[in-house]
């Protein structure tokens, strides 16, 4: 995918970029708990797709694809509430697409949600 992206395929790279993520299921091995390292795991898988979503929503927007970018970025959120990047490429998103009250809802809940749970403002 990176090499795509250095010779500027995008097609090529969204293609590419939607192969990976189908690939992901979910968190690794969910349903089982077996301690410090596997939680680093999650975390890593989860870091691959949430890079390759954000990756793949940028380029869709760019294209105008922007329904296909908001169930990426969506889907993104769903396995990870606190992404502020992929909701950043959800506000552009829905800028690109002139949904202004779409747009302040959507800061909104994220920016509520986040002090919430992590005790400081988003989007600093």
């Amino acid at each position: 995918w990176k090499e795509r992206q250095r010779k500027g395929d995008k097609e090529e790279e969204i293609k590419i970029l939607q192969g990976m993520l189908a690939l992901y299921r979910g968190n690794f091995m969910e349903d089982f708990q077996y301690g410090e390292v596997h939680a680093i795991r999650q975390a890593h898988y989860l870091g691959m797709y949430s890079e390759a979503a954000h990756a793949l929503g940028r380029l869709l927007t760019e294209a105008c694809r922007l329904k296909e970018a908001e169930g990426v970025l969506l889907r993104a959120l769903e396995l990870d509430p606190f992404d502020e990047a992929a909701c950043l490429l959800l506000v552009k998103n829905c800028e690109a697409g002139g949904e202004k009250e779409r747009v302040e809802s959507i800061k909104r809940k994220f920016a509520r949600l986040y002090k919430k749970e992590m005790g400081v403002e988003a989007f600093q």
